[in-house]
């Protein structure tokens, strides 16, 4: 299910870069928040993330001068697609960023913008059904959480909120390092 939904996703922000009218080199960074589909199934291996039927998936494709926003319904047992909303907004337009709820308990996203729009989505719901002699509900929350990507879109949308357009640079600056050190590795390596 995983490999499937990797796919899926590459797909969907290939088709969202279409819409959107941009060229791989305009897009930054991108980032993807899975939540629970409505009315969907669930199912998950001891141990591991809940993985779903139905996803409602948001992708945040980040660009030099702001964040494309698309909202996407994933059916896998339609195998169907559809983009329920598309939102476009300047990175000093993010207000706040922020989950709220414990881990183990219901939690939601919700990203503010200036103009008082919010973005809210579920990304966790209780969790009846494990065993508490197998299973530590918080963990399951967290590796759930780090299987749907919240944890990198987090990072990248705080960064944002904090930082407004300066997080570009600064992510520019630290990409470019990182391939400088990389090449620099390399090299060394081959003499």
């Amino acid at each position: 299910m995983a490999a499937w939904l990797e796919h899926d996703r590459k797909v969907l922000v290939d088709q969202a870069m279409r819409q959107f009218q941009l060229h791989p080199s305009q897009v930054i960074a991108h980032a993807f928040i899975e939540a629970p589909g409505r009315a969907c199934k669930r199912a998950r291996y001891p141990r591991g993330p809940w993985r779903y039927s139905r996803y409602q998936l948001l992708l945040f494709l980040l660009t030099q001068d702001g964040v494309r926003q698309v909202d996407i319904e994933l059916d896998f047992e339609l195998t169907t697609s559809r983009i329920t909303q598309r939102l476009n907004y300047r990175f000093d337009a993010v207000a706040a960023v922020r989950i709220e709820g414990a881990a183990g308990q219901q939690q939601t996203f919700k990203l503010t913008l200036f103009n008082g729009d919010p973005v809210s989505v579920q990304v966790s719901v209780p969790d009846g059904e494990t065993d508490p002699h197998e299973d530590d509900p918080t963990k399951i929350t967290e590796l759930s959480q780090d299987a749907s990507g919240l944890s990198h879109t987090l990072h990248v949308l705080e960064g944002i909120a904090a930082e407004g357009k300066q997080w570009v640079r600064h992510h520019r600056r630290r990409a470019d390092e990182k391939i400088a050190s990389l090449a620099s590795a390399v090299r060394h390596v081959s003499d």
